[in-house]
């Protein structure tokens, strides 16, 4: 959105000390305001380091202006110094844990510009951030409006219902009340805004335009504060620094406000004290559970120092072992050259060998082929033989032979004696 030179300035005031993520959330929901010029004074009271280069990305068009303070000197002390670096003809102010809708400065700026009214406050949505233990990320419940009521100067006197988030005032009207009171290190801001009202009644809108973030009681600064008993003292500051402000009506009412913040504190010491109790249980297992683990890390140490020692037996036998292996491959060196020499000696024998085998069998081979020779001429005379007559003859006598005179029959053997004698005598 461009800016328009006709249309009033706003400085945004931001106060932060070592939140920078959330600090990045607060100033995205000013970089997202439908209305323009818009400037940031973001005072840093004693913080961690900020990426300038990074926010500057965050606010986009939106232009910073950075005060650094070195040392931490409290919410008053950053708010004047955010007021007197403002430039602009009006004042808002954003805690870095809350955040803007994108109409809250254009909703403001356009009823104060249009009306009689110096001071106008709108409302805003209670939202608690809870932890999602299954989705593992923060959530938020939406509890409605904190409360939205109507300005009453009385009702301020008792109590500071009003988000200062919520509000914003002229430049001049804050330099004429002197900004925040340093002297308060809580509730600095309602304390303002009761010396603000004192002159000048404040227009209430009714539409939420803001979200009052509750993180927990440990990121809350008023919260943290209840359990440190610092809430009754300050509490005290604002009520006797304007006591003579104070109407008949004004003290019933803070009467009233005093019982419900005494019941209040009973219930959080009854909580503290349960609180108190868990603690001082968990604590007491803690401690048995530290002692049992020493007990187990003893006993790891003793395997510990039993390992190092098989570890560095182990490392002496290795070495041992790769002596000898260094010995055997050396051995197995030599026997490989002289069994490539053996080898190769033994080769040429096989060689000279195969070779003279080779001319025998060539010799053989002729011998066999003769033999075939002979072998297939004998064959043929074989078969001449067979054909004679007088083979046909032999072959017809063993016949009958045979069957007259039959193997191991009494005919037989005299014959095969009788044959015998006869050979005998020729």
């Amino acid at each position: 959105m461009n800016e328009n030179p006709l249309v009033s300035l706003v400085s945004i005031i931001v106060r932060t000390k070592d939140r920078p993520k959330l600090l990045e959330r607060a100033l995205q929901s000013i970089s997202e305001q439908d209305y323009r010029p818009i400037e940031v004074v973001l005072v840093n009271d004693g913080g961690c380091y900020l990426d300038i280069e990074k926010l500057n990305s965050i606010l986009k068009g939106v232009s910073l202006n950075y005060v650094r303070l070195e040392k931490n000197r409290g919410r008053a002390h950053a708010g004047n110094m955010g007021i007197e670096n403002a430039k602009g003809e009006y004042i808002g102010f954003l805690d870095d844990d809350d955040e803007f809708y994108s109409n809250h400065t254009s909703t403001l700026i356009s009823f104060l510009e249009q009306s009689d009214y110096k001071v106008a406050y709108t409302d805003a949505r209670l939202i608690h951030k809870v932890y999602d233990d299954q989705e593992e990320k923060i959530v938020d419940i939406d509890n409605g409006i904190f409360h939205s009521e109507e300005f009453s100067y009385n009702k301020l006197l008792a109590e500071n219902y009003i988000p200062f988030m919520c509000i914003i005032f002229p430049y001049k009207l804050l330099q004429n009340v002197n900004g925040f009171d340093e002297e308060l290190d809580l509730y600095e801001d309602w304390d303002l805004l009761i010396r603000v009202g004192y002159d000048n009644p404040f227009y209430h809108i009714k539409k939420a335009t803001a979200k009052y973030n509750i993180w927990s009681e440990h990121l809350q600064i008023t919260e943290r504060a209840k359990y440190c008993g610092e809430t009754g003292s300050a509490y005290s500051k604002i009520f006797y620094k304007h006591i003579k402000k104070l109407t008949p009506e004004t003290v019933q009412s803070l009467l009233r406000e005093r019982d419900k913040l005494n019941r209040f504190i009973l219930e959080k010491e009854a909580i503290i004290s349960e609180k108190d109790a868990i603690i001082s249980e968990i604590i007491s297992e803690k401690d048995v559970i530290i002692s049992e683990k020493d007990v187990v890390i003893s006993d790891k140490d003793s395997v510990i120092s039993e390992k190092d020692a098989i570890i560095s037996d182990k490392d002496s036998v290795i070495l041992k072992k790769e002596v000898e292996i260094e010995r055997f491959r050396r051995e197995i060196s030599e026997k490989e050259a002289v069994i490539s020499e053996k080898e190769d000696a033994e080769i040429e024998n096989l060689h000279k060998e195969i070779l003279s085998k080779e001319v025998i069998i060539s010799g053989k081979n002729v011998e066999i082929e003769n033999l075939c020779k002979d072998i297939s001429e004998k064959a043929l005379m074989l078969s001449e033989i067979y054909k004679s007559l007088s083979w046909q003859l032999i072959t017809e006598y063993r016949k009958v032979k045979e069957r007259l005179l039959p193997q191991e029959s009494k005919r037989r053997m005299l014959y095969d004696r009788g044959l015998k004698k006869i050979n005998n005598m020729i």
